[in-house]
This record gives structure tokens, C-alpha cells and sequence, in this order.
């Protein structure tokens, strides 16, 4: 095999010298080269510039062959892109380890080299979303599905429901001030004016007051502990971030 190609170099070089032909002969060597280190694609395009009909045909036939041979080789893939909802997306950029691949997930079957290889996706207002594959070779229209999940990122302020009872907390705190005080002030009144001789009414309005600044006091206690609950039940940032996290599928 070695000599024969070694041969087939041999007399072709001086044929495309003769015809000027230099481009064939790069193509014919390079092409076979990039087939050997698995780059496939590459070696594709190569192939098609040796197997032209203005090349000559010591050349053609077998640039023809191998050209028939690699694209029965190359993986290919078809990306299929959906949202969370998932409804397909079309506008989604794919690259094979940082070079463009596809600048449109339109169902359409594109070319991979074989081997380990990094794909990423991406589109607007989105993350991108980067995962490492093993293509193999003979592997054809590879289903390749890709999903986002990501939202507008939370608030994290506090929980609307700890809004309501934090505000009932403050203002029976504040019901429990000024009934408390009121009160305390009424009960020394009494003391200095009337005590053993004051009126039942006069006492029964003192006690009202202190007896609705404990209850204010007890709500507002009550309040301020489900106002709490509410505010360290949320959910944590690291749960909030594993849910809103970029989705692949095979």
C-alpha cells in the first residue's frame, strides 16, 4: 500500500507539475493525512478539491474513493433545542470545541469528527450550556436534545407572607407600649389618689388596659415567630440555583 501510494505521489507530482496543479497535489497529500490524526471534516474538504474533475485523474480516482470512505466515517449529530417549557428553539448557536458548528438548531444533520469533542449551545438571554461527547465513527444523525430551565433570577428579599405578619408584629408591639404605659400610669394615679376607696370603674378601666397590653404583647410574640419561620424557611440560594440550573438531555 505504501508503495503503491508512494508510486501514485510520484507520478502525480510530475503530472500536476505539468499542469499546474499544485492545489491537487496538497489535497491529495493533506487529505490523506487529516484521515489518519481522525479529522475527518477537514479531511473532507481536501478530498473534494483532489476528486474535481479538473484534477488529474490519477488523482481523482482515488481522492473519489477515500472521499466515499470518509463520509461514510464522519458522525453526524441533529440538535434538537427546546425551552423550559418546552417549546422548540431554532435561534441556538452550536460550536465543536470553539469553532462554529451550526449557527441554527434547524433540524438539519451537521458533520462531527470523531472522538472526544466539547459542544456547546447557546442564545440569547441565556446561559450557555457546555458538555463534553465521545462521537463515534459510522454514527449517524446522533439525536443531541438540549434544554433551558433558567428564569429570571429570585428575589431574595423576605417572603410576602412575613411582610403581613412582621407588620401585625409591630403594631401590636406598639398597642402593647401604649396600653402598657396607659395602663401603668392609670394603676399609680389610683394608687396616690383614691387607694383603699376607688371606684369599681375606675379599677376595671385599669385592668382592661393592662390586661389588652398582654394580649397585644402575646400577639406580637406569636407574630414575630412565624415572621421568622418565614423568612429562614425560604428557599436557600444553593437549592435556588440546582432549580433554575441550565437542563441537557440526550
Amino acid at each position: 500500500m505504501q508503495v503503491r501510494l508512494a508510486l501514485a505521489l510520484v507520478l502525480f507530482a510530475a503530472t500536476a507539475r505539468a499542469a499546474g496543479s499544485d492545489a491537487c497535489l496538497d489535497a491529495y497529500e493533506q487529505g490523506q493525512v487529516l484521515r489518519q490524526d481522525g479529522k475527518l471534516r477537514a479531511a473532507r474538504e481536501k478530498l473534494l478539491v483532489c476528486a474535481a474533475a479538473s484534477c488529474p485523474r490519477v488523482t481523482t480516482t482515488d481522492c473519489a474513493r477515500w472521499l466515499g470512505e470518509t463520509d461514510q466515517s464522519l458522525p453526524t449529530i441533529v440538535v434538537h433545542a427546546t425551552d423550559a417549557s418546552g417549546r422548540e428553539l431554532v435561534d441556538v448557536q452550536t460550536t465543536f470545541d470553539g469553532a462554529l458548528l451550526a449557527p441554527r438548531a434547524d433540524g438539519r444533520a451537521v458533520a462531527v469528527d470523531p472522538g472526544e469533542h466539547v459542544l456547546r449551545f447557546e442564545r440569547a438571554d441565556a446561559p450557555p450550556i457546555e458538555r463534553r461527547f465521545v462521537f463515534r465513527e459510522g454514527e449517524k444523525d446522533r439525536a443531541i436534545g438540549v434544554q433551558w430551565e433558567v428564569g429570571p433570577e429570585p428575589s431574595r428579599g423576605p417572603p410576602p407572607a412575613a411582610l403581613v405578619t412582621g407588620s401585625v408584629a409591630a403594631v401590636f408591639l406598639v398597642s402593647f407600649a401604649v396600653l402598657g404605659i396607659k395602663g401603668y400610669a392609670d394603676a399609680q394615679t389610683l394608687r396616690d389618689s383614691c387607694v383603699p376607696h376607688c371606684s369599681g370603674d375606675a379599677v376595671s378601666r385599669v385592668d382592661r388596659e393592662l390586661l389588652f397590653a398582654d394580649l397585644s404583647l402575646g400577639v406580637a410574640v406569636v407574630a414575630a415567630g412565624i415572621t421568622a419561620w418565614l423568612w429562614l424557611s425560604r428557599p436557600s440560594a444553593t437549592a435556588t440555583a440546582r432549580k433554575l440550573s441550565p437542563g441537557f438531555t440526550f
